[in-house]
């Protein structure tokens, strides 16, 4: 069967018909299985525009050999296909076999081979000059269209005995070494390639170059965990290249475990260099993705959730501190929410907003009323009939998450979505 546009247009309406109520005999697995079924030839027209997203080609003369460590600035750039590096760094490029004995990287995401970096290193620890950051730069199939919303996708994993054993290649064993994680990995976009040979790190310090998306949260896994970093972004130029990294100082990086700098001045006090303690944070990276956002996408979400467990967390709605006007880069996961409502007149629905512990308790809960007010408002504005909205505003009072970690205070900074029952409410609506 060709399926043309006219035919996807048909599988949401299908699944959502099918998942109603008039069939309450089908079981929640075979619900997932039917939503899939529906939603699969969309799911198969997404286009990853990465070229070598999980850097398994590699160049005809590449000399680098299976678990060894990036030398040479150079080698990164002579050895990945559509990829680079720059020449005053040294970011590896990992070739990994199940054949491998003793070897300190973990096994790569996918395939055989990723790349590895270190995001975290300062020039306190190092000596050098600067902060040590090492960044990588990719090359998509075609340029991004400007005004399109992207999907950026990549895997990454912190490991610990990785970054003690790099760093002890360049320090020796005598180095005491304190892995951490940190946050600030970001991805800069660019319409023409950038040179090896330039100094892309003092490039950013000079002009101030500030990443087009970054992940503000320490990016925390388990031990041997992978865990998948992602953003959205508009285009606003024809971009053909894109590069990752941390563009931020060291002093402008959280970490954890938090280790400052005058305790390491404390600790390193009469130390020789080579024994004084280092921190880094290395991480691998593995299957980049940068594929068109489409309203669909979230709505495959909003559908299943809201059909099974009668509520959505929207997980793209951002404000800025203190705010509770509505960001750009929420749009197009609202616009979703609105089409799917207007699929569904006669379902009502509860908009509710939640906060962190961070501030006082009564001017959180003013916070958390107006931004599900403003979302309240957004849909109104794509056509939801402002009588089957309601907006709530919970404060801190409902944590999904600990509020002693900045991971776990983002979790708790949320829009909800949430079902309340399929009759027109009587009265006025609250927002």
């Amino acid at each position: 069967m060709v399926v043309n546009k006219r035919h996807l247009s048909l599988f949401p309406n299908l699944c959502i018909i099918l998942l109603s109520d008039p069939y309450p005999k089908l079981n929640s697995m075979r619900r997932i299985l039917l939503l899939l079924a529906c939603w699969l030839p969309l799911i198969l027209t997404a286009q990853n525009l990465v070229l070598n997203p999980g850097f398994e080609t590699l160049k005809p003369n590449s000399s680098i050999k299976p678990c060894q460590y990036v030398r040479a600035g150079k080698a990164f750039t002579n050895a990945v296909q559509d990829w680079s590096a720059f020449n005053n760094y040294t970011p590896d490029i990992v070739i990994w076999h199940d054949s491998l004995r003793n070897c300190p990287y973990p096994q790569p995401h996918g395939g055989h081979n990723m790349a590895g970096i270190i995001a975290y290193h300062p020039n306190a620890d190092s000596g050098y000059e600067h902060d040590y950051h090492e960044l990588i730069q990719g090359k998509l199939k075609e340029p991004l269209k400007p005004g399109v919303t992207y999907r950026i996708s990549c895997w990454v994993q912190q490991n610990d005995s990785t970054a003690i054993k790099h760093l002890e290649a360049v320090f020796g064993r005598s180095a005491s070494i304190i892995p951490v994680s940190c946050n600030n990995l970001g991805v800069w976009f660019t319409e023409g390639p950038i040179i090896p040979t330039e100094d892309f790190n003092k490039t950013i310090r000079d002009f101030g170059v500030k990443p087009h998306v970054v992940e503000n949260t320490v990016v925390r896994n388990k031990p041997g965990a992978w865990t998948q970093v992602t953003a959205t972004f508009t285009a606003d130029k024809p971009y053909r290249h894109f590069i990752f990294g941390n563009f931020s100082s060291d002093a402008q990086t959280q970490t954890f475990p938090v280790v400052s700098d005058s305790l390491m001045a404390l600790r390193n006090h009469n130390k020789p260099y080579f024994q004084k303690l280092k921190r880094i944070a290395y991480y691998c990276v593995d299957d980049f993705s940068i594929e068109e956002y489409r309203p669909e996408d979230a709505s495959l979400q909003i559908a299943a959730a809201l059909s099974t467990q009668k509520t959505y967390t929207l997980t793209k709605v951002l404000f800025n501190t203190a705010e509770a006007i509505v960001l750009p880069e929420s749009f197009a996961e609202l616009d979703a929410l609105a089409a799917y409502l207007q699929e569904q007149p006669k379902l009502r629905v509860e908009i509710g907003g939640h906060t962190d512990n961070v501030g006082e308790e009564r001017a959180n809960a003013l916070l958390s009323e107006n931004r599900a007010k403003a979302v309240c408002q957004y849909l109104a504005g794509k056509g939801v009939a402002p009588e089957r909205l309601i907006a709530k505003g919970y404060g801190e009072s409902k944590p999904v998450a600990g509020n002693d970690t900045e991971a776990g205070r983002k979790r708790n900074r949320r829009v909800e979505c949430k079902v309340l029952d399929s009759t027109r409410p009587q009265g006025r609506p609250s927002h």
